[in-house]
């Protein structure tokens, strides 16, 4: 007796309930089919773990937690979009958050050996533990075609990077509600170069046809390919060298695994030796440096010749029509704030790719769509730290945090007697309905009287949100407070900021730097404010660094 029957027989809803609940498309809900652990980091073995993979120390991008990384696999669809697969992706979740967490995506770029994904530790997995130590749930899908995934990796197709990253996030939402891991609402998407091109086509995806199930908070896409059919087939097509020559018969491989239209033989459209060298090298064993040690260096030598020219000469040739299909500015407005990064020097992904992309947004509709430089004489290594530092600080500027909470310094801030009017102020901010318990009894805001030695105090706020911070009375105490008596502002700027301290304090030295660390000048303090010029520097966000003592205050300025 089938469901429609019993429905009949019994005239109930509570059948029908049953036989839709236990129905395939019911099932097909479930994403999450499983996850491993593998990784497990404390605060301590993060910082680690970064100092062996060469990553500086930033305060930009504090290691605060620990974190944990789980191998999802999960389903899918194909990338015809006809069908369910599999895929797989890194899920990294950082330890002891007193708060709900943001979901962040970084999507990582061109890779042709299946397993250099971030779910088998790839060379991108640290930019994941990064987001994530600073308290950002952070997905990494590893695409369709590599990692777990079967089949041919549908490279910058848009549409399946996107419905993979999709489902990557909901499988990420069930592990969470199967492991009680509060989630915020948040949504951040980031990825650098193939990676950008599918950060924006995720975006695009969501606010078109599931804006009921995700709100996107901020996307930044990073040196991608936003413009395929344009800015970048340029330099696929060019009469010079390419770094990666690699690129156009991957991208011709994948569109004819997806849309099935270039050719019956590949002797139709790649010359001799290439159309015999080249397939064998695109099953996923092989890594792009040896492709490219098979491919010239400028990579249209490889294309037969007439092919080429119709290509070049025909807008509505299918090579083109495919790439216009992936070009990620194209048939949406966006909703979220984006901000992409590229660098003018990048000889790999043309930058004004940004440019086009930006402009096309915007004359959509879009409100708020910035591109910005990260550097102009950087290469496409090179813009990667800038890149992903502009995305770091532009999705602090939309998450939504734990209640900010400063501890100051209430008495002569040198030596504290032993029960002067020596106090701890716990000034909070960014959150509502706070409680208060001090380390001695006290729940008031302010304290007093107080002997010299440590006090600690926990402050709760109506979300649940707790945070809690520690003040040493005694000589110790200004170092502890100092920062939160020295001002930067205004913040944003635009050609200059003021530096003014309380008059207690004993500046030494003032220094602007950028975001590597690199000194850019020195000011020598003198009667506040002190006027610290922007001078000739590029828009972008930089440090200001302050001595006062023992302690060190750094503070970030962005120079519009």
């Amino acid at each position: 007796m089938n469901c429609l029957t019993i429905v009949h027989n019994m005239k109930t809803l509570n059948w029908l309930l049953i036989c839709f609940l236990f129905s395939p498309f019911f099932l097909k809900a479930q994403y999450l089919i499983s996850d491993s652990l593998i990784l497990d980091f404390t605060k301590a073995e993060v910082d680690s773990y970064m100092v062996a993979q060469g990553i500086p120390a930033n305060p930009l991008v504090p290691v605060n937690y620990g974190v944990k990384a789980y191998k999802i696999v999960y389903n899918t669809v194909n990338s015809r979009g006809t069908g369910n697969t599999i895929a797989s992706g890194l899920f990294i979740v950082p330890q002891n958050v007193p708060c709900p967490l943001p979901l962040g995506c970084y999507n990582h770029g061109t890779i042709n050996y299946r397993f250099d994904v971030p779910s088998r530790i790839s060379y991108e997995t640290p930019i994941g533990i990064v987001f994530s130590s600073d308290g950002y749930a952070t997905a990494m899908p590893d695409y369709l075609g590599l990692g777990d995934s079967p089949g041919m990796h549908p490279y910058v197709h848009a549409k399946s990077e996107a419905t993979a990253t999709r489902d990557m996030l909901r499988a990420c939402r069930e592990f969470c509600a199967n492991n009680n891991i509060a989630l915020n609402g948040q949504i951040f998407l980031t990825g650098y170069s193939q990676g950008g091109h599918a950060a924006m086509a995720t975006q695009r995806e969501l606010e078109t046809f599931h804006a009921n199930e995700f709100t996107v908070t901020a996307c930044a896409p990073l040196s991608g390919p936003y413009d395929i059919s344009g800015k970048q087939k340029d330099f696929l097509v060019a009469n010079t060298p390419y770094p990666d020559p690699s690129y156009l018969p991957y991208v011709m491989f994948a569109y004819q695994d997806v849309y099935g239209t270039f050719y019956d033989s590949v002797q139709e459209v790649i010359v001799s030796p290439y159309d015999t060298l080249l397939p064998p090298l695109f099953d996923g064993t092989y890594n792009t440096g040896q492709i490219n040690a098979v491919m010239p260096s400028v990579p249209k030598l490889i294309l037969v010749p007439q092919v080429l020219a119709d290509f070049q000469a025909d807008t509505n040739h299918f090579f083109n029509v495919a790439l216009k299909d992936n070009d990620t500015w194209r048939g949406w407005i966006p909703r979220a704030p984006i901000l992409m990064t590229y660098c003018e020097g990048d000889k790999a992904v043309n930058y004004e790719n940004a440019i086009v992309a930006r402009d096309r947004l915007i004359a959509a509709g879009g409100q708020n769509v910035v591109a910005r430089s990260g550097g102009a004489n950087n290469d496409h290594g090179g813009c990667v730290t800038p890149a992903l530092l502009n995305a770091k600080l532009f999705f602090d500027g939309y998450r939504k945090r734990e209640n900010n909470l400063a501890v100051q310094l209430i008495g002569d801030g040198e030596s504290v007697p032993g029960a002067s009017d020596a106090g701890a102020l716990a000034s909070v901010s960014g959150g509502t309905g706070y409680t208060i318990q001090w380390s001695n009894g006290e729940n008031d805001s302010l304290i007093t009287g107080l002997q010299n030695g440590e006090y600690t105090v926990t402050v709760t706020d109506s979300n649940g949100c707790a945070k809690t911070a520690t003040i040493t009375l005694g000589t110790t105490g200004i170092n502890d407070a100092a920062n939160k008596w020295i001002r930067v502002y205004p913040n944003p700027a635009e050609t200059y900021v003021l530096i003014d301290w309380q008059t207690d304090y004993k500046v030494e030295s003032i220094v602007l730097m950028d975001l590597t660390g690199r000194k850019i000048y020195q000011l020598e303090p003198t009667l506040q404010p002190i006027q610290m010029d922007r001078k000739s520097l590029p828009a972008g966000v930089y440090i200001v660094e302050i001595k006062v003592g023992e302690s060190i205050v750094r503070e970030k300025v962005l120079f519009q």
